[in-house]
């Protein structure tokens, strides 16, 4: 994990939070990707969202757009909840350091945690994270989130496969569909994602894996799992909270049902966030975030 410290400390120049947890490459290291942003993600200690917006606003005014700041806190609890996917985002430079944190409610996080109705921040939860503050009740259901994500990459996976293949499968899950994708990320993200954090996925994936007594690691990076009826009707039946799959032993059925479900959710909720960006980050904020993302795809499709 790198910039723990830092991210520690960012933490205290907010209202109070119940939950909040850092991410991306500033978190893992990604190959061909210099992390130039801290990614942060709070869950407020509030009786509501303009209560804590609120009081962000006078304590880190300039953190918000001109938008945000004419809507106050109510205004943009209204913005945060009305357009899925209920997250609200705001880049700020603190302590010398660029960030970009997100707010979302206890309620809306828990909601996605269970259902994966949207798959934004609950996909940022499939990769490791570095949790900054605790709470019990989110980090046991992050515990189950991320059953159902090794469920989902097991069922397109073979008999024996990689930890690479397994966790490249685990993170596709929140990328797929992602309106982005088409146009400024990078095509090799996901690859880089995992490739060298194999130790970290691992780590976070202990318990999660643990669960699956079909499952065996057969090596330091190898793996076996039992494909049959009965494992593939199991797989169906803990994903049943998160995707209504056909009963039938087909994998290829099952798995192309679940990924065009997936891809749908993860497509509105990308579009929604494209269309909150100018409005919470601001106009130039966005296209200067927008313009970066741009570049380092460009740049990895001409391979260099």
């Amino acid at each position: 994990m790198q910039n723990v410290e830092l991210m520690r400390s960012l933490i205290t120049r907010f209202p109070p939070v119940q939950f909040s947890f850092g991410y991306g490459s500033a978190v893992l290291k990604q190959v061909d990707h210099k992390a130039s942003m801290i990614d942060l993600i709070l869950v407020p200690d509030a009786k509501s969202m303009a209560e804590w917006h609120t009081e962000n606003i006078k304590m880190n005014k300039n953190h918000y757009s001109g938008i945000g700041r004419a809507l106050g806190g109510r205004g943009v609890e209204f913005l945060q909840n009305g357009i899925r996917p209920f997250a609200y985002f705001n880049h700020a430079v603190i302590n010398e350091a660029k960030v970009k944190y997100g707010v979302i409610s206890s309620d809306a996080l828990k909601q996605d945690l269970t259902s994966w109705n949207h798959l934004y921040v609950t996909g940022r939860l499939h990769k490791p994270i570095c949790v900054l503050t605790e709470n019990e009740c989110l980090s046991s259901l992050n515990q189950q989130n991320l059953v159902k994500a090794v469920a989902c990459a097991l069922l397109e996976l073979p008999s024996t496969f990689t930890a690479n293949q397994l966790f490249v499968a685990i993170s596709s899950l929140s990328y797929r569909g992602d309106s982005r994708m088409w146009f400024n990320e990078n095509p090799n993200k996901v690859n880089n994602i995992v490739k060298g954090n194999e130790r970290a996925f691992l780590q976070y994936y202990t318990k999660a894996l643990g669960l699956f007594p079909h499952v065996k690691q057969t090596g330091d990076d190898t793996f076996e799992q039992t494909v049959n009826d009965e494992t593939t009707a199991e797989l169906v039946q803990l994903l049943q909270p998160v995707a209504a799959l056909p009963k039938t032993a087909d994998r290829k059925a099952v798995v192309q049902a679940l990924h065009k479900q997936l891809a749908s959710r993860v497509l509105w909720a990308s579009l929604g966030g494209t269309v909150k960006g100018p409005l919470s980050a601001g106009v130039m904020a966005s296209l200067r975030y927008g313009a970066r993302k741009t570049m380092i795809g460009l740049r990895a499709k001409l391979g260099r």
